[in-house]
């Protein structure tokens, strides 16, 4: 994590059940100097308590960034993310899918939950670091809406 900076880490919340994929995104982060921190939930269960801070998730901060797997145990990505906008606790918060789903309509079906970025998983270990850049752009963007007011 970089030190160097004056602004506070970005919070960032991720919904992947692969425990790999989460260590090879911290990675990416870290080799992208983001300063971050992470929380972690397994299942789109868990995802939809700490947005609307139920149960244990009573006290949950409000994150930067959602990073969102679609293939999850109990709900999936798609009905999270539905869910959440439908409530309307996602505002101004940036999402980015993570998966391993290149289809069409999955996509689409992301698309119109408008979401900022959908990152097909890679098994090429390069072309999956690349999120961590991803990453940082997204919230560069958040950052500079939050500067203009807007």
């Amino acid at each position: 994590m970089s030190t160097k900076s004056a602004e506070p880490p970005a919070r960032i919340v991720v919904v992947e059940d692969n425990a790999a994929d989460v260590y090879l995104l911290q990675r990416a982060l870290q080799q992208t100097r983001v300063n971050y921190v992470l929380d972690h939930l397994t299942d789109g269960e868990a995802a939809i308590n700490f947005f609307l801070q139920r149960g244990k998730y009573q006290d949950a901060p409000r994150p930067d960034l959602l990073v969102l797997d679609l293939r999850l145990p109990k709900f999936d990505g798609g009905e999270v993310l539905q869910l959440l906008r439908e409530r309307n606790v996602l505002q101004q918060i940036p999402v980015i899918v993570l998966t391993t789903s290149d289809a069409p309509l999955d996509r689409l079906a992301m698309e119109a939950l408008h979401i900022d970025r959908y990152v097909v998983k890679s098994s090429d270990l390069d072309t999956f670091m690349h999120i961590g850049e991803i990453i940082k752009e997204v919230l560069a963007e958040k950052q500079n809406v939050r500067g203009t007011g807007a």
